[in-house]
């Protein structure tokens, strides 16, 4: 599951960085071109008996084909630049229990927890169906991996409309909908499928250090747990992908430098782009206590 974990955080910081870097590189083409243009009369392309090789009609690109030939570039570098920098920031940043240097202290602070949920409200009066058993709370996490319980009882919010959805449900009801487009059975005891079907499936929380680092791309998520009244218990070995608490954030290696602009417009003057600046140099450790306060 951590691997799922680190996969997930690299893909959503290179997701949430392309679009800056595809413009930086646009700007880098371009001033190299204006330099270029700058020397085109001390150039002169070599010939064989006056034929050069550059002859112009039939080489050189016309301005529209130049300029998409620019922008595929820089997206091409760009997108390279995004990925590089995310591969750096999940290595240097996430705590998956590897050692990376020897002056690190070997602690893992991600932990795999074991976590039994249930409602002992039997009492006849109560006539809610379910009852709130771990309240709406959000994760100093990068992401939180859950498997999907056998009982279900997780749920999160969409949007900001205030309603809670069951991610397990839907996986069940998607794991039936593969069986019927199969043509086997969808009724079945847990019992009857080795591994069970909840087995296939893993829910991944976005955390705050996920909001953090991808400057509001990614919302945190708010989730609680709920438990039939009198019901089954629900078992949940969820992983918390957490930092690295000696590690420092250095914002121009993992973001090129764009949130040392000033606060006004642009993505670093989101909120999260204000917190990255006035973090830059900390740890990771003092920015998960100051996320905690």
């Amino acid at each position: 599951m951590t691997n799922i974990g680190r996969d997930v955080i690299r893909i959503v910081t290179a997701a949430s960085l392309e679009e800056d870097f595809v413009e930086v590189s646009k700007k880098r083409i371009s001033d190299t071109e204006t330099d270029n243009d700058d020397d085109d009369e001390e150039y002169q392309p070599p010939s064989i008996s006056g034929l050069s090789f550059l002859d112009e009609s039939t080489f050189e690109p016309t301005e529209e084909e130049s300029g998409e030939q620019d922008t595929s570039q820089a997206e091409t570098l760009g997108r390279q630049r995004a990925s590089h920098a995310a591969f750096s920031l999940v290595r240097d940043l996430v705590d998956d229990g590897m050692q990376i240097s020897e002056d690190e202290e070997f602690m893992n602070m991600s932990p795999h927890r074991l976590c039994r949920y249930t409602s002992h409200k039997t009492n006849p009066k109560n006539k809610r169906p379910a009852e709130e058993i771990f309240g709406a709370h959000t994760d100093t996490s990068f992401v939180t991996i859950v498997p999907v319980a056998a009982v279900s009882g997780f749920e999160t919010t969409v949007d900001d409309d205030g309603r809670w959805i069951r991610p397990e449900y839907m996986a069940r009801l998607a794991w039936e909908a593969e069986r019927r487009s199969k043509g086997l059975d969808t009724e079945l005891n847990e019992n009857d499928l080795t591994p069970p079907w909840h087995c296939r499936y893993v829910l991944v929380l976005p955390g705050e250090m996920m909001q953090l680092i991808s400057r509001d791309y990614v919302q945190t998520c708010v989730h609680r747990v709920v438990a039939v009244t009198g019901g089954k218990s629900r078992l949940s070995a969820p992983v918390l992908l957490r930092c690295r608490p000696s590690a420092k954030l250095n914002v121009k290696r993992y973001f090129g430098g764009q949130n040392q602009d000033d606060d006004e417009g642009g993505e670093s003057g989101t909120d999260c782009g204000v917190i990255l600046r006035q973090a830059d140099g900390m740890t990771m450790g003092d920015i998960h206590d100051a996320l905690q306060g």
